[in-house]
C-alpha cells in the first residue's frame, strides 16, 4: 500500500478477504493459521445483506479444511426495505 505507516495501520479494506469459487483466500488464510496455533477460534459475522451463496460457500471451505467449530455472529435486524 502507498500510505503513510499510520494510515496503512487504520486501513479497512472495503471488500474483506476474498472467499469465491475461484480465490478462497480466507480458508487459506484460516489453514495457515490453524498449522501455527493448532487452537485457533473463528467468528463469523453475518447480516440480513450477506448472500446466503457467499456463506455456504464459506461453509463449505471449512468443511473441506475439516475445521467445523466456529462462532457464527448474526444481528437481530429485520430485511431492509
Amino acid at each position: 500500500m502507498n500510505l503513510p505507516s499510520e494510515q496503512q495501520k487504520l486501513y479497512k479494506d472495503p471488500t474483506g478477504i476474498p472467499i469465491d469459487s475461484v480465490n478462497k483466500e480466507l480458508i487459506d488464510w484460516v489453514e495457515q493459521s490453524l498449522a501455527v496455533n493448532p487452537n485457533y477460534k473463528l467468528a463469523i459475522k453475518g447480516d440480513v445483506t450477506t448472500e446466503y451463496p457467499k456463506m455456504k460457500n464459506l461453509f463449505e471451505g471449512l468443511r473441506d479444511i475439516n475445521f467445523l467449530k466456529f462462532w457464527l455472529i448474526t444481528s437481530q435486524e429485520g430485511i431492509p426495505n
